[in-house]
């Protein structure tokens, strides 16, 4: 399985840090390596051949909680702290 090295770069456009990839091919290599590009741009070798490059993507940070998560959540600490109707005395 060949390797591939995803190299992190900083805004100084020095490597700051470098990932271990074990890929079947380029394909996987490449899809792997995307995933890196959240606030660095990437470059992506095998060996002494450069494969891709990936500028820098701020990917959106959504709260834990909004919209209908709130919801869903609210109902679901309902189910679990609710008492039973069963159990509550008229």
């Amino acid at each position: 399985m060949p390797e591939y090295r995803a190299y992190l770069v900083g805004s100084d456009d020095h490597i700051q840090n470098a990932v271990h990839l074990n890929c079947a091919d380029d394909d996987q290599a490449i899809i792997l390596a995307k995933e890196f590009a959240d606030g660095h741009d990437v470059e992506l070798w095998q060996l002494d051949r450069k494969v891709a490059t990936f500028p820098k993507v701020l990917k959106k940070v959504e709260p834990p909680l909004v919209g209908s998560r709130l919801i869903l959540t609210a109902r679901l600490v309902w189910c679990f702290i609710a008492p039973r109707r069963d159990n509550i005395k008229s």
